[in-house]
């Protein structure tokens, strides 16, 4: 009982619950308008989680930095540059070398990086 008390009192608590309402809400009017529902299915899941993992490694990151009172906020615009260099390679080059791509796109954040602010 104490431990149930102690969560609910948590923000944490409340954000997690409005997430969880928010996603059966999304679940369930889908369902009602559509014959086949997706919304829960293993593979839109998966594309969920994988869609929303590069913005999860750069907030773990910024709250790292955040911390440690070294704020940045050059961290957007240097992940969309990198993500259009490496897209002009993919043209360039070959859709499907993987490593010429992720090459130029280390060596573009590594230039950038090191210049002084």
């Amino acid at each position: 009982m104490h431990l149930l008390k102690s969560l609910t009192k948590s923000s944490v608590f409340g954000i997690s619950l409005a997430f969880v309402v928010l996603c059966l809400a999304i679940g369930g009017i889908e369902a009602i308008i559509k014959e086949n529902p997706v919304f829960f299915t293993s593979p839109n899941l998966l594309n969920i989680l994988l869609q929303t993992a590069i913005n999860t490694i750069i907030a773990v990151g910024m709250t790292f930095i955040i911390i440690t009172a070294g704020i940045d906020l050059s961290v957007g615009s240097l992940l969309a540059l990198c993500n259009v260099i490496m897209g002009l390679t993919m043209l360039h080059f070959s859709p499907n070398n993987a490593v010429a791509q992720i090459f130029f796109g280390i060596s573009a954040a590594l230039i950038v990086g090191s210049v002084p602010n």
